[in-house]
């Protein structure tokens, strides 16, 4: 990991939360800044990543997907655990901080 920039599953991490925070309600974490994190490049990167899920773990279910976007939705609110697992634990700590 190099000193300067963030480790991958940080910077995925953070994509999660600023996915969760743009399009998911209720919001269980509203990491508002999360998205100013990224370039355009960086987010094209993760979106384009994310949305090749469903084409890994259910071709079905992808060929019934829409678009990108909903391919998108479904990796991160179905699939996986990640982002429900960033999001309770970011908003424990947030609670907790004093």
């Amino acid at each position: 990991m190099s000193k300067k920039k963030a480790s991958f599953t940080a910077q995925g991490l953070a994509y999660m939360r600023a996915y969760h925070a743009m399009h998911d309600n209720p919001k269980i974490f509203d990491d508002s800044l999360a998205y100013h994190l990224f370039t355009e490049d960086e987010r094209a990167f993760f979106e384009n990543a994310w949305s090749q899920v469903p084409k890994l773990y259910d071709p079905d279910r992808a060929a019934s997907l829409p678009d990108r976007a909903a391919a998108i939705a479904w990796t991160l609110q179905t699939i996986t655990p990640g982002p429900s697992m960033t999001l309770g634990r970011s908003r424990y700590t947030e609670d907790n901080l004093d």
